[in-house]
């Protein structure tokens, strides 16, 4: 389940993700590039937020299909994922 509490990191944000079968916790980076071809260059926070908010369930299948393996759609397919240890 998604903590979605998007945290400003390198122009684009990150935020936390617990899988509860295995009670790991994963941060997902949404990169300002991905961003910028998605909400536009001269975005402001509350654009890219509203976003990400929008997408969350897109943004949520990208990620299981970094962690789990499968196919993810563009522009979901540029996020990064990183287990927290």
């Amino acid at each position: 389940m998604a903590i979605f509490d998007p945290i400003p990191h390198d122009g684009g944000y990150r935020y936390s993700i617990r899988d509860e079968a295995s009670n790991k916790i994963y941060v997902v980076f949404v990169t300002r590039e991905m961003l910028d071809d998605a909400v536009g260059d001269n975005r402001t926070d509350e654009q890219s937020i509203s976003w990400m908010r929008e997408n969350e369930a897109e943004l949520h299948k990208a990620w299981s299909a970094r962690v789990f393996g499968g196919p993810s759609i563009a522009p979901f397919n540029r996020i990064f994922v990183r287990e927290e240890s």
